[in-house]
């Protein structure tokens, strides 16, 4: 039994390309939230007590927060992209007797399906970028 999926365009697009982008966005956005999870709390929890808000300078880890979650966003947007060139690649004119085939349009699915993903994280990764810029530091 192969490997390769039985769709027509299997040469034109590698399983690897079609894994890497329905994974990646769900791992930039886990990194992004352990991450920011983890500098806000060594910020404001340093010790066993909380700092007081106002009295503390927080920039560089509102700094560091932001561009680790414009680095997320920037890598599901690119994704999200790079699944739309594959999708488009995908696109095959197959001949009448190898529309009977099972796998036709397998590789355009799930190229379609990746670039969906992709943008609904993003739009997961800018709604808590949002929090990040807008939010008051160590508050709650």
């Amino acid at each position: 039994m192969s490997s390769e999926h039985p769709s027509l365009a299997r040469r034109r697009i590698s399983n690897l390309a079609l894994l890497a982008c329905f994974t990646l966005p769900p791992a930039l956005w886990i990194m992004q939230l352990v991450a920011n999870y983890a500098l806000a709390a060594l910020a404001c929890f340093p010790n066993d007590r909380p700092l007081t808000p106002g009295l503390h300078d927080f920039g560089a880890t509102r700094a560091a927060i932001i561009g680790i979650n414009l680095f997320g966003l920037a890598g599901c947007i690119a994704v999200g992209v790079y699944s739309e060139v594959l999708r488009r690649r995908a696109i095959v004119d197959p001949s009448p007797h190898e529309l009977t085939k099972p796998g036709i349009g397998r590789a355009r699915w799930l190229a379609l399906w990746s670039m969906l993903v992709a943008f609904s994280f993003a739009a997961a990764v800018f709604y808590n970028t949002l929090g990040a810029v807008f939010a008051p530091e160590c508050y709650g």
